[in-house]
């Protein structure tokens, strides 16, 4: 088998200059890295990364300058991971998403874990490789949206929501092993979602949808129950989107878009980046 190697890129500041970011690689894994490795930064500086090999994925982070490899997500009957997605709670664990191919039921699922016992969760969603994405509430619980396929070709929008732990000293203070699910719209149309939850608790979403014939960059929130839908860009297709929020809490899209093709170009190989608010 190919070997492949995962480097971490970090850029050490060169006073007085002003291209003052020097490029210094560190090797964290000769193994064979398979997938996209994904990293976050938590509020103490820390650097988390993830990647996937053929049966696993891997955990490390810059608290013991990626020393300590950690291997997750081994299910039996299951290879090849993708679109893997972090995130943290107010506690500092590490929550994870992401999809796995289930070689006897042959097809995608969804899968999720956490670092406070690292064990692989089945969630009722997935059959694709879309986008899936993770994000905690403020009370701990976390909320996966990925999406659900319907009829031949379809799929809908699920959020994943965790379910509080029963009160009394007995229980754990989060419970991550037990959800429960909505599927938005459910209109066939929807894929590829990105989510950002603000200080209130509100959930925000961007997400690719077909509905018109052509795939466009739409929005809906938590503040009005999911019920109203924006299109973010008026152009015949949008797509390659990601979001974020700013420190005001304004919520930011990025994306592509193809109202500047020229006739007969390929828009996958043309299209322009834009930034919205």
């Amino acid at each position: 088998m190919k070997r492949t190697l995962l480097s971490l890129l970090g850029a050490a500041g060169m006073a007085g200059s002003a291209h003052s970011a020097v490029i210094t690689p560190q090797t964290i894994d000769y193994g064979e890295v398979s997938g996209i490795p994904t990293t976050t930064v938590d509020n103490l500086g820390v650097q988390h990364l993830l990647w996937s090999k053929v049966t696993e994925v891997m955990y490390s982070n810059s608290a013991d300058n990626f020393n300590n490899l950690l291997p997750f997500g081994y299910v039996h009957g299951t290879r090849d991971f993708s679109n893997l997605a972090m995130t943290f709670d107010n506690n500092g664990n590490v929550h994870v998403a992401y999809n796995v191919y289930s070689i006897s039921k042959e097809k995608w699922e969804t899968h999720y874990t956490n670092s406070t016992d690292w064990n692989a969760r089945f969630l009722e969603m997935g059959n694709s490789t879309e986008n899936v994405d993770v994000k905690a509430l403020s009370d701990g619980r976390v909320v996966v949206v990925g999406q659900r396929p319907t009829g031949s070709q379809g799929m809908n929008l699920v959020l994943a929501t965790s379910v509080p732990s029963p009160e009394g000293w007995w229980y754990p203070p989060a419970n991550y092993d037990t959800f429960d699910y909505r599927e938005l719209n459910q209109s066939a149309d929807q894929s590829n979602p990105r989510m950002v939850i603000d200080s209130k608790d509100n959930i925000h979403l961007a997400y690719r949808d077909w509905s018109d014939g052509n795939g466009k960059v739409k929005y809906r929130s938590s503040l009005d129950d999911f019920a109203s839908e924006e299109t973010i860009s008026s152009a015949p297709q949008s797509y390659g989107h990601d979001m974020a929020l700013d420190s005001n809490g304004n919520v930011w899209v990025s994306y592509k878009d193809t109202r500047n093709i020229i006739d007969g170009s390929d828009s996958s190989q043309s299209a322009d980046i834009f930034l919205a608010d």
